[in-house]
């Protein structure tokens, strides 16, 4: 970039002593140098401090000029006053020129009281015509910045956001405006202030931010300077009218003092000066390797980061965290915690617990009335079908970690569905043979309705669940797979699940879960019809109860399950509630309303004859005194269920 500045400089050095040739040499200029400065601020090459005193890239360069003409034997005396508050760039190069008097618009008392402006303007002939000018220091050029949080799409030119029918914001009345209008005539231009002041708190960069202009455009070392402070904007590599930055020094000035400023400028330039102070202020500070921090002291693990233009370690990748890099993170494979196992122990103990209590109080009793015509064998399926649906909490504990697999996947449908097919198929035809058996009593029909005929329906309810089982396992059987969540850039897991998986999954368990649906459907109906009969005699009460429950738990329970997804942790404690309530309520309802019975209702006397009075029937006309149920109206010889007409 300082090729064509160093060339340019050196021929309007030479230029510049050819001129002062006609006048006095150097050796006769006084050893005091005045140079009256108006200073422009301009961030960053001027910048008024804190405490009112002016700094930048223009004024560290001044003194660089001062430390030269010092070594020169020349002391140069800066009287520098601050225009900032009074003129812009623009206004400020007019105090110095030739025809101040003629063009200038501001105060015209002020021409003629600077020998030289410090203030961002660029070398031209026209200005050359109306001012010394110093050889140029810094080039320059207008470019625009894009918040890179701004959505999509993308914008890397001004011509890109001129397709996107996009707009683009500048500084009011400013040569970027005016430059970036002239270049881009069908680009939608929104003016803003440069900086935010006390009567508009809203700047440039403020308006970019917000949404209100997609780019920002201005002189790019005003937006490589704010972008080394603020990560969030890039700077655009475009550029638009490139140009050289100088100082305007007034003819009015001894030829002498002007060649001797530029002398020194030159100086400076080819010392280096120029190209440091350029890489103070807009290049960012990137800390040696292995360092990082404000002041470049704090470690930063150069395997795994390096310091960034604010000087922050900054990780290479979401592996490792921490302040310098060093702490390598852990892979989550989404693993069941253990207190989650611990609670599905837990869940499974209550439930075999339950049913051994009530298989063990059952063999003891089964030779009572009551338990006898609650029929004792179709209670024991009941106890071993929730035994084993209940074993399904087992089998969802069942995880691998990476590089490792199980075999029992499958085990999961089997056991779930088998269980609850011995228990609600039981439940099924326990509450069925109650309503047949009653819906014909009250036409005065005999029926009876033998233990194969009910065992043909569990079997019916087994086989059909188990058809759907055997060729999910032979066609599309699950197996245990694990998913990446999360990787970084690299490739490397960071976090990954484990789940049991088949390409036809949700047909075979939408199948099964259908079919299960209709099932507790039927039998909440059946158990509501049979709301109204003796439970006494026929037990209905702990079924509809057991009925109307789970399918109420498997109304709200499988739409939650879909909500969750497939978090391991929260996945497996719904399913395993489910199927502990599940099978819990019904263990519940059953042998609580029997023990109850058996019990309570036993304590206030013996059981007295009941009607079919309270039972809703469509031939009431033909119960002529009531219908008794006694010994003479039911047996229960070998499981067989069976009422009698009485006349």
């Amino acid at each position: 970039m300082w090729s064509s500045i160093h060339l340019l400089t050196a021929a309007l050095y030479f230029g510049t002593f050819l001129l002062a040739a006609n006048g006095d040499s150097v050796s006769d200029i006084e050893s005091i140098v005045t140079l009256r400065i108006g200073v422009a601020a301009s961030p960053p090459l001027t910048i008024q401090r804190e405490d009112g005193s002016l700094g930048g890239y223009q004024m560290d360069m001044l003194m660089a000029v001062k430390d030269i003409a010092e070594q020169e034997g020349v002391e140069l005396v800066l009287d520098i006053e601050d225009l900032s508050d009074t003129y812009a760039s623009g206004m400020a190069f007019d105090l110095v020129a030739g025809d101040c008097n003629e063009t200038f618009k501001g105060n015209k008392s002020d021409c003629g009281r600077f020998d030289m402006m410090l203030t961002p303007v660029f070398s031209s002939d026209k200005r050359f015509v109306k001012a010394d000018l110093t050889p140029p220091f810094m080039q320059g050029f207008v470019t625009g910045v894009r918040f890179s949080e701004a959505p999509p799409p993308e914008i890397a030119t001004f011509a890109d956001l001129q397709r996107a029918n996009g707009t683009c914001c500048a500084p009011a009345s400013s040569l970027m405006f005016r430059t970036i209008r002239e270049t881009y005539p069908g680009l939608t231009m929104l003016e803003c202030n440069k900086q935010a002041t006390a009567n508009n708190s809203t700047g440039c960069l403020d308006f970019l931010k917000a949404g209100k202009c997609a780019l920002l455009g201005d002189f790019v070392g005003t937006l490589k300077y704010q972008a080394i402070s603020d990560p969030t904007l890039m700077v655009l590599q475009e550029a638009l009218r490139k140009g050289y930055v100088i100082w305007p020094m007034s003819y009015e000035l001894s030829p002498r003092v002007r060649a001797l400023v530029k002398k020194w400028v030159y100086k400076a330039v080819t010392m280096g000066v120029a190209d440091d102070l350029y890489t103070k202020y807009y290049e960012p500070k990137i800390c040696p390797l292995g360092l990082a921090g404000e002041n470049c002291t704090d470690y930063c693990d150069s395997r795994h980061g390096k310091s960034d233009r604010l000087g922050r370690c900054t990780c290479a990748s979401t592996r490792y965290i921490g302040a310098d890099c060093a702490t390598e993170l852990t892979l989550d494979e989404g693993l069941i915690p253990a207190y989650q196992l611990a609670v599905g122990y837990i869940m499974f103990g209550v439930n075999a617990a339950a049913v051994l209590f009530c298989g063990a109080w059952l063999f003891q009793h089964r030779s009572e009335a009551r338990v006898r015509m609650a029929q004792p064998f179709f209670l024991a399926l009941i106890l071993f079908g929730c035994l084993i649906s209940s074993s399904t909490i087992l089998a969802f504990m069942q995880q691998a970690g990476t590089g490792r697999s199980h075999q029992l996947c499958m085990l999961i449908p089997w056991l779930y569905s088998v269980g609850f097919s011995v228990t609600f198929g039981t439940l099924f035809t326990k509450i069925y043979r109650v309503h047949k058996v009653y819906r014909s009593a009250m036409r005065m029909r005999r029926v009876q309705v033998t233990l194969l005929s009910a065992v043909r329906w569990i079997a019916l309810v087994l086989c059909i669940d188990m058809a759907i089982l055997i060729v999910w396992q032979v066609y599309d059987p699950m197996e245990w797979t694990r998913n990446v969540v999360n990787s970084d850039k690299n490739g490397y897991v960071l976090e990954s699940v484990g789940v049991c998986h088949s390409d036809g999954w949700v047909w075979f368990a939408g199948a099964i879960a259908a079919f299960h649906f209709v099932l507790v459907s039927k039998a909440a109906y059946i158990g509501f019809q049979t709301r109204n009969v003796p439970n006494n005699l026929s037990g209905a009460r702990g079924v509809s109860i057991a009925m109307v429950s789970n399918f109420q738990i498997f109304l709200v329970g499988l739409p939650v399950l879909f909500l969750v997804g497939s978090d391991p942790a929260v996945s497996f404690f719904l399913r395993s509630a489910i199927v502990w309530i599940n099978d819990l309520v019904v263990v519940l309802a059953i042998f609580g309303d029997l023990i109850y019975g058996n019990y309570i209702e036993e304590s206030f006397g013996p059981a007295r004859a009941t009607t079919f009075s309270q039972y809703p029937t469509q031939n009431k006309s033909k119960v002529s005194s009531g219908v008794g149920i006694g010994e003479s109206a039911y047996s229960d010889e070998g499981n067989n269920f069976s009422v009698a007409r009485t006349a």
